[in-house]
């Protein structure tokens, strides 16, 4: 556990959907895992909106549609 907490203060912090795939963020930073791990209220609205479309589109990510939508 201590390892895993390690990761997640070494770890970029997220800059507001600003990413193309979610495959590429830190373990602790995905959307999902945060929310398992740290709780849904540790989540943006950017990030809440992403676990709900569950998908993006060929071009963007989750994340991407989610901010777009948001703006």
């Amino acid at each position: 556990m201590a390892d895993k907490l390690i990761i997640v203060i070494l770890s970029k912090p997220i800059d507001t959907c600003k990413y193309c795939k979610i495959a590429y963020l830190p373990q602790f930073e995905k959307p999902r895992e945060k929310a398992i791990h740290f709780g849904i209220h540790s989540l943006s609205n950017c990030e809440l909106l992403a676990l709900i479309l569950r998908n993006g589109t060929k071009n963007h990510s989750a994340l991407e549609v989610a901010e777009e939508l948001l703006k």
